[in-house]
């Protein structure tokens, strides 16, 4: 079993680096600390780094490879985050919609591998609402909605690792609910 726990600071920090950039996506790293015990781990989220935004192609996504590294001089990295968002690209002459979600695409899995091996990674998915719904709390998902000047947007995040046959899995999230009440309805 993985379990991420999210306190309140990086928690605020995760929702602005997403809302924040609202229109593209946004990267960044988690610091904390990892508690292993008899195959479970509990990683716990003490701090979020948006290091840099990432304008969405049709298929591709660049992130920066090296944040790891730079940041990594500041606190203790135990995995990183990033958002999805609503898109209206065109495949060569098709167009799609690609609607924001929490799901781990090929090239998530590749960055992952590559970077986090033993990590997490938080995905935050933000889009706007047509309606109010009510904030649920699952043990892999949290999903709610915030407003900003009239404005509705819905808010769904959740978290992965690699598991040791080199598999996506997603982990057990933690979350106080006063904190989620703080910016969620």
């Amino acid at each position: 079993m993985t379990l991420v726990k999210i306190k309140k600071v990086p928690l605020g920090q995760l929702f602005a680096a997403a809302y924040g950039a609202l229109r593209v996506e946004t990267t960044g790293v988690i610091g904390g600390r990892v508690i292993r015990n008899n195959g479970h781990s509990v990683y716990i989220a003490e701090v979020a780094h948006a290091s840099q935004l990432a304008y969405r192609q049709p298929s591709t996504v660049s992130p920066d490879f090296a944040e790891e590294n730079r940041v990594g001089k500041f606190f203790n990295v135990i995995g990183g985050f990033h958002s999805h968002i609503n898109s209206r690209k065109s495949r060569s002459k098709y167009s799609f919609r690609d609607k924001a979600g929490v799901w781990m695409s090929d090239s998530d899995y590749d960055y992952i591998s590559g970077n986090y091996p033993q990590g997490i990674e938080i995905v935050i998915a933000l889009a706007p609402a047509m309606r109010i719904t009510p904030l649920l709390v699952a043990p892999h998902h949290v999903s709610g909605i915030f407003t900003d000047r009239g404005r509705h947007y819905r808010v769904q995040m959740g978290a992965y690792y690699i598991d040791h046959h080199a598999r996506k899995r997603r982990a057990f999230l933690d979350i106080a609910a006063r904190d989620l009440a703080r910016y969620l309805e």
